[in-house]
């Protein structure tokens, strides 16, 4: 078994625990922003009664949750947010369904 080079394997973990940091930080703009998009919709569609602005309100609630359960999974666990860096794939079809 070949020894490992320390210094690759350290530079390999701050890389790791960028990608994580970054994620984490995605996450939360996201959510954010998507409670920024509910309110916005909400208040121009449903109570200043603009058909421009009326959607799909179970979609849209239906993605804020999702992105919620983005930031808590990436939060609770490294091994979950390495495979919460996907959540950018989900995004493109909904845009389209809202």
């Amino acid at each position: 078994m070949p020894a490992l080079d320390p210094e690759r394997e350290s530079v390999r973990r701050v890389l790791r625990a960028e990608r994580l940091l970054i994620a984490k930080r995605t996450h939360l703009v996201r959510a954010v922003v998507l409670g920024f998009f509910v309110a916005l919709f909400t208040v121009l569609g449903v109570v200043g009664g603009d058909a421009a602005w009326k959607t799909d309100f179970v979609a849209l609630f239906g993605w804020a949750a999702l992105a919620l359960v983005f930031v808590v999974g990436s939060r609770v666990s490294d091994r979950i947010g390495e495979w919460m860096v996907l959540a950018p794939l989900v995004d493109m079809p909904v845009i389209y369904v809202v």
